[in-house]
């Protein structure tokens, strides 16, 4: 009986098998699903990446198309001043970017063709030469050309001596080195001469062009001052004889004596009449008097050619000569001009001391130190005319 009970419980235990096992089998079973689905996700995972990956090298092959294309339209439009062609560029964000870089274009094209505008009305108006510092000229306005005759090619690799005007003294021209060379700005009228030898004058202003710290150049602007020196010259020029007038010989015996004071010089008067003009007038009519006139300036012309000299018709047949000469050259200076005078051969039959034209002359020449002022020293000078005269005329006399 027992027996029988023991197979009946045990056949029961193998159709139910005990809580544990039906556990683990279960687990493992979960597990395995779960594997699977992990795997599952992982694949799906794996192909969303490739396929983003297959995307963004897509979408990355048509912004570097775009980004080419735009780069490229933007140089071809900076060089050739169009706008950039958008046809080439498929995205909207692109297109945008582009329409807006056109717009900058334009304003930078309307800036340039503004500054080019002005750049070529400097060039043709404003007279601009750049300089080494050895004063080898490396490039010239359009302008600097016209006024001056000469073409850039015949202008470049030369000096400013290429214009220099036989009138300029070389004192003047190292004055202005001197003030360059240490880098000061230099400012000032300069006479120069055209390649065809006209005159013309301008008002420079020559800035140093620095490189660390050292002057490496110069840059000249000018402006053309021809016409105002012209109204200038009319209105401190006798028009009879080309010499400078009263009005100018005011100014400058000022400017000249205070000039010999600062600088303790030498400074000479001579003051000059035609004897007997009166006479001449009377004998050979006023057209010969002045004719006469010219011929006795141009004298005085020829003789006063330093910077330091000046040659004025005082009025009537009156003549003066300002000069530094010392009291021994001035004499020589004198005789010079007297005998030239007379060597003209200039008739005149009316006159008592020569059957040619003559001149009686009076020098007042002292250290600029001792001159009290103008008026003295012109009396002083009229004397010594006076003097001349009573010695017979055709005569010098100096204090």
């Amino acid at each position: 009986m027992m027996k029988d009970l023991n197979q009946l419980l045990e056949k029961k235990l193998v159709q139910f098998p005990v809580p544990s096992q039906a556990l683990k089998r279960k687990e493992a079973i979960f597990k395995e699903t779960i594997q699977k689905q992990m795997l599952l996700i992982l694949s799906i995972f794996v192909l969303i990446l490739f396929v983003i990956y297959l995307i963004s090298k897509h979408l990355s092959k048509y912004i570097n198309t775009n980004i080419s294309n735009l780069i490229s339209s933007f140089e071809i439009a900076c060089k050739k001043n169009k706008k950039i062609k958008t046809e080439n560029l498929t995205y909207k964000e692109f297109v945008t970017l582009a329409n807006n870089l056109n717009f900058i274009l334009e304003e930078k094209n309307l800036t340039e063709k503004k500054l080019n505008s002005y750049i070529e009305i400097v060039n043709n108006n404003i007279l601009i030469s750049s300089t080494d510092e050895n004063g080898i000229i490396i490039d010239v306005s359009e302008a600097f050309c016209e006024i001056s005759g000469y073409t850039k090619k015949e202008l470049i690799g030369k000096t400013h001596a290429l214009l220099k005007h036989d009138d300029t003294s070389m004192e003047f021209f190292t004055h202005m080195w001197e003030v360059i060379l240490s880098g000061k700005e230099w400012r000032g009228e300069i006479k120069n001469r055209t390649k065809s030898g006209i005159t013309y004058w301008v008002y420079s202003v020559i800035k140093p062009i620095f490189k660390d710290d050292m002057v490496c150049g110069f840059t000249s602007i000018s402006t053309n001052i021809t016409d105002k020196k012209h109204v200038e010259y009319l209105s401190i020029t006798d028009e009879l004889t080309g010499l400078y007038n009263r009005r100018f010989f005011n100014l400058k015996i000022e400017e000249e004596i205070n000039r010999a004071k600062r600088e303790n010089n030498n400074f000479s008067f001579l003051i000059m009449d035609v004897d007997y003009f009166k006479q001449y007038n009377d004998t050979y009519g006023h057209q010969k008097g002045d004719f006469a006139l010219e011929r006795v300036a141009n004298i005085l012309k020829k003789r006063t050619s330093r910077g330091s000299d000046f040659a004025f018709r005082l009025g009537g047949e009156e003549f003066g000569v300002i000069t530094t000469l010392d009291k021994d050259k001035m004499i020589e200076f004198a005789t010079v001009i007297k005998n030239e005078i007379e060597a003209l051969h200039i008739e005149h039959y009316s006159s008592k001391v020569s059957k040619h034209l003559t001149v009686s002359i009076g020098i007042v020449s002292k250290n600029g130190l001792d001159i009290s002022n103008s008026d003295d020293l012109y009396k002083e000078a009229d004397d010594c005319l006076y003097e001349a005269k009573k010695l017979g005329r055709n005569s010098i006399f100096i204090l």
